[in-house]
């Protein structure tokens, strides 16, 4: 496992932590009324705008850009933004950032957003990165126009498209074993031990890469399933190291999931993706 992959991990974990942690922000959601005249009734001017309903929303980015430039689209290195009880987070296209939003009417009032720092391949995701934090922080406005979330603000305009929630009752309860790794193009058929997942329902997993015990807990939160605490027990053998290295990658990550029929399929940043049979 390398440094790197471990990073990640902790990346994703952290702003998990600034997502889940939630601000006690709050909006107001009242239109401005006066009284007619004579009437004692109250009247709406409209001269408010309804606030966005964005909360428990996960969203990527179509298109956009800002003081920076357009925002660069990479494949297999999505921007991501997630809101979740007054904070909002997701990925970069490289690393992770998160921080506070309060909403009032359509205007959007962000806090101080923090990332974590670490370079990333290919170089144009660090370009879409760039790109896409100036923008964020220009960002004043937030509206829903059709299914797509638009973030706007003096100089930029953010357009998202609207994330598969993470199937949990399909997901959590259900024994998983490994059948493929998944790179770019390439499928490769697993080797080992059965290397399994198990997400409780109470928050913990269990599982294993084919050659060493894997231990944490979890969280959904939108499209993503994110590991708050994750380990990796015991040795492998040198013919297993690229397998595990790819489980870990992957899971520690934070990934997507989809789940067709006993077929699921995890994929995570940089198009590596791991699938699973209902065990």
């Amino acid at each position: 496992m390398s440094v790197r992959r471990w990073f990640v991990a902790a990346a994703a974990a952290t702003v998990m932590g600034l997502i889940a942690a939630g601000c006690g922000s709050s909006s107001d959601d009242e239109s401005v009324a006066a009284d007619a005249p004579g009437t004692g009734e109250v009247v709406d001017d409209g001269s408010a705008s309804p606030t966005p309903s964005v909360d428990g929303t996960s969203w990527v980015l179509v298109a956009g850009g800002g003081p920076a430039g357009d925002v660069p689209l990479v494949e297999g290195y999505p921007v991501t933004v997630t809101f979740q009880a007054g904070q909002l987070g997701g990925t970069a296209s490289c690393n992770g950032y998160g921080g506070s939003y309060r909403l009032d009417g359509n205007e959007l009032v962000l806090g101080e957003v923090s990332s974590t720092a670490m370079a990333c391949e290919p170089p144009e995701s660090m370009t879409a990165e760039s790109a896409y934090l100036a923008a964020l922080g220009d960002v004043t406005a937030v509206d829903l126009v059709g299914d797509e979330l638009v973030l706007s603000g003096p100089a930029s305009e953010l357009v998202f498209a609207r994330q598969a929630e993470v199937p949990a009752a399909e997901l959590v309860g259900q024994p998983w074993v490994l059948e493929t790794l998944i790179e770019g193009e390439t499928a490769s058929s697993v080797a080992g031990d059965p290397a399994t997942l198990l997400l409780d329902p109470d928050g913990t997993l269990t599982g294993s890469t084919g050659c060493r015990a894997l231990s944490g807990d979890y969280t959904i939160s939108g499209a993503l399933v994110l590991f708050t605490t994750f380990a990796a027990d015991g040795d492998c053998p040198p013919e297993l190291a690229d397998q595990d290295n790819q489980v870990v990658t992957v899971l520690g990550d934070g990934f997507t999931v989809e789940i067709d029929g006993d077929q699921m399929t995890l994929t995570s940043q940089g198009s590596e993706g791991l699938v699973y049979r209902a065990g």
